[in-house]
Order: structure tokens, then sequence, then C-alpha cells
């Protein structure tokens, strides 16, 4: 599915856009996208899907340029811990 949007901006606007830069569509696909992962209505998948990445670490790159860190609170903390945990005990047994 292709979403197409369109803007009405007076000519000197669009000019100084056009100058700054390459494209005005593509910048606009990217707020979009960082916007979308900030607020958790897309996941980084889905953002790497819409801007095309052909790596998950392309997608992570951009998002780290665009300040979208990843969301990790204490319970994930505690849950990497807990999995490390038997991931140790497991080895101690081998």
């Amino acid at each position: 599915m292709i979403f197409n949007a369109s803007y009405e901006l007076p000519d000197n606007v669009a000019d100084v856009l056009r100058q700054n830069w390459n494209s005005i569509s593509r910048t606009n696909l990217e707020d979009i996208a960082v916007i979308s992962y900030k607020t958790g209505i897309l996941t980084s998948f889905q953002v790497q899907l819409m801007l095309g990445h052909e790596s998950r670490w392309e997608m992570e790159d951009f998002l780290h340029k665009h300040r979208c860190h990843l969301s990790y609170d204490e319970r994930d903390f505690q849950r990497d811990g807990e999995v490390l945990k038997e991931i140790l005990d497991k080895k101690d047994i081998a």
C-alpha cells in the first residue's frame, strides 16, 4: 500500500526547504518514522521497513542519530539479569 500526502506551501518557504534538504518528502517520511517510534506507534522493525533500511544496524544507526533510544526499564534489566544467571548456571553444569 502506498500512502501519499501533499502539502501546500508558499513558494518562498518551499524554496528555502529545497535549498536545505535533498528531498522534502524523504525528510517528512523520516520525521514521521521518528515521531511514530518515539510515541510507540511503530516498532523499530516497522521503521526499518518504512524507510527501506537493509539491515537492523542501519535502522539502529538512524534511530540513534535522531535520539530515539531503546525503551529499556528496570523490569527489562531484571529480566536480562535472570537470563544471564540461567546461562551462567547452565555453563557451570557443562
